[in-house]
């Protein structure tokens, strides 16, 4: 199983096998250039993000529309690996290149109201120094 699928699957035995046999594994690209740490993070699998993001993964990594896997995260209402990724330093005003639009913007889209307000709140903080 390739570090990618296992990611989107979050399977973390097949994320730690991937990783012990190369470790520069968490920086591969999918052809569309995903890291794993986009597949886990669209899937919602906390536990893998942050086994990613502790083998070193990129968390401000674009794919080839510049979205990073925060837009993924906000995309599907996955607030706790949003947060998680907001932790490890990924930019939460970020915008894609393709449509400009934020991570709220994707959350906005589909109604995920709670991480919506929480955007907010840290988007806030970012634009004032105020982090949490």
């Amino acid at each position: 199983m390739t570090i990618h699928a296992a990611a989107r699957l979050g399977d973390t035995a097949a994320i730690a096998a991937a990783l012990a046999a190369d470790p520069d594994a968490v920086r591969a690209t999918d052809h569309i250039q995903r890291t794993a740490l986009h597949l886990a993070a669209w899937a919602g699998q906390l536990d893998s993000v942050k086994q990613l993001c502790d083998a070193g993964a990129d968390v401000n990594a674009l794919a080839c529309d510049g979205v990073m896997s925060l837009h993924f995260a906000a995309q599907n209402g996955h607030q706790a690996v949003c947060k998680e990724l907001l932790k490890r330093g990924a930019r939460v005003n970020s915008r894609d290149s393709k449509k400009q639009q934020s991570a709220l913007h994707l959350a906005a889209l589909k109604h995920h109201v709670d991480l919506c307000e929480y955007l907010v709140k840290v988007s806030h903080l970012v634009c004032t120094s105020r982090l949490p």
